[in-house]
């Protein structure tokens, strides 16, 4: 008789995981059966919607450092993350949706299978010029974004009319109307993760990683130099095809209604 680990469920925090090979036995010991770990690992993730911030494989099975739940900011090791042409079971975990929380949120979805779906400027000015005609129709403010080959952040508010998981609906339908190539069912993958921002030093944290992702990625030598994002509004307080919630706007607004905001 021995006695059963504690778990711990539906707590909303990460889990540091570990779980041993049979009597601690190096079973893991060769780099194929790692690299076959790797990928279940991988496809299990996606299964059922979880993020890993890290983990480690040993010879005597493997650590997964911090294990939760599906989250926008995910950051992966190694090959654990990457896009993977992995079948998905029909029945999936649907993302929690956060509404009428009046705050802001922060938005990430991405081009079906990952693929590079807004690699050309001219599909990215597209995007751009939806993403104001839709916020103009629902009445949203945009505080930042950035428009990558593949995927899209938006740091967006609640909408003065109807819901925010409508907003993100009508901008993938009228976006993907334009721009989904004809050999392709989709343009977008399906639903989208939203993570709300209540404080002004997560908002700047979001901010932040969004401007220096395509310098990340390689996209550009600096971040003013990637066009398709809120950085030189919120830098130089210049226009784009996207209105921003930044201190220049605000200044804009001043000078038209001739007084202060």
């Amino acid at each position: 008789m021995r006695l059963k680990p504690v778990r711990y469920q539906n707590q909303r925090c990460l889990h540091f995981i570990t779980f041993s090979c049979y009597r601690r036995m190096k079973l893991l010991d060769s780099g194929d059966a790692r690299n076959a770990f790797e990928r279940e690992l991988e496809r299990v993730r996606r299964w059922y919607g979880c993020y890993i911030t890290g983990y480690v494989v040993m010879e005597a099975g493997p650590y997964l450092p911090e294990m939760g739940l599906p989250h926008p900011c995910r950051a992966f090791c190694d090959r654990v993350g990457r896009a993977q042409e992995l079948q998905s079971p029909e029945m999936r975990l649907k993302p929690v949706r956060y509404q009428n929380q009046r705050c802001l949120h922060f938005i990430t979805f991405s081009c079906y299978r990952r693929m590079k779906l807004l690699d050309s400027v001219d599909a990215r000015n597209a995007f751009e010029r939806e993403l104001e005609r839709v916020r103009r129709w629902y009445g949203c403010y945009i505080t930042g974004y950035v428009v990558m080959p593949e995927h899209v952040h938006l740091l967006i508010s609640e909408p003065e009319r109807s819901e925010l998981s409508v907003v993100m609906q009508m901008l993938k339908q009228i976006t993907s109307r334009r721009l989904r190539p004809q050999d392709l069912p989709h343009l977008w993958q399906v639903r989208y993760y939203d993570f709300p921002v209540w404080s002004e030093k997560k908002t700047v944290e979001k901010l932040s990683y969004m401007h220096w992702n395509p310098v990340r990625r390689g996209l550009a030598p600096r971040r003013e130099d990637w066009k398709w994002s809120s950085f030189v509004a919120w830098a130089e307080g210049a226009e784009g095809q996207v209105e921003i919630e930044c201190p220049a706007t605000a200044r804009r607004r001043e000078l038209m209604c001739g007084q202060p905001a």
